[in-house]
């Protein structure tokens, strides 16, 4: 994987801190590593910073290793490479957090994130899911996300080719 993935699956398993080799010496001060630092860099004082931070995982997916499982907080997922629609994604890469009580942070491309069942064998669904954009200091929600854009509230989907952030609340029935 590329270095944009390697800081996702880093700083969403508790590292530190992340340092591609060469940094100084970028042109391209809007390249992909730099779009993840900025990113996450406005994410950092609710995912990274204080002594109580969020659950969370990051993670790495390939045509090689197409899905994985992670567990954070209350939920367990299942992160599967994005494939609806027009998106065949070689890549996906991300950061999963709970935020608060049956709120969900995500973060990434390239992947959808479905919530499995519970442990008493109930099957949670999405609530509300908004993208948001960081602009002048403050998030901003840029969209409200509908039913073929989340699996019918089944899955979170962030599609290849920009970085997205979505917030969403999770139920059960």
């Amino acid at each position: 994987p590329e270095g944009e993935a390697n800081v996702f699956y880093a700083l969403g398993n508790g590292a530190f801190g992340f340092s591609p080799f060469g940094v100084d010496q970028w042109e391209d001060k809007d390249n992909v590593i730099g779009r993840s630092y900025r990113i996450l860099g406005a994410l950092a004082s609710e995912l990274f910073t204080g002594a109580q931070k969020p659950p969370m995982a990051g993670f790495v997916i390939t045509t090689a290793r197409p899905s994985t499982k992670v567990h954070v907080g209350d939920y367990d997922f299942e992160i599967q490479l994005d494939n609806l629609y027009y998106s065949h994604s070689k890549l996906g890469y991300g950061i999963i957090a709970q935020v608060g009580p049956d709120k969900l942070l995500g973060v990434g491309q390239g992947f959808n994130a479905t919530l499995l069942p519970g442990k008493d064998g109930k099957i949670i669904g999405w609530g509300p899911v908004v993208e948001q954009e960081y602009t002048n200091g403050a998030w901003k929600t840029r969209r409200r996300l509908n039913g073929d854009e989340t699996y019918q509230g089944q899955a979170l989907r962030f599609p290849d080719g920009s970085i997205s952030v979505e917030r969403a609340f999770a139920y059960t029935y």
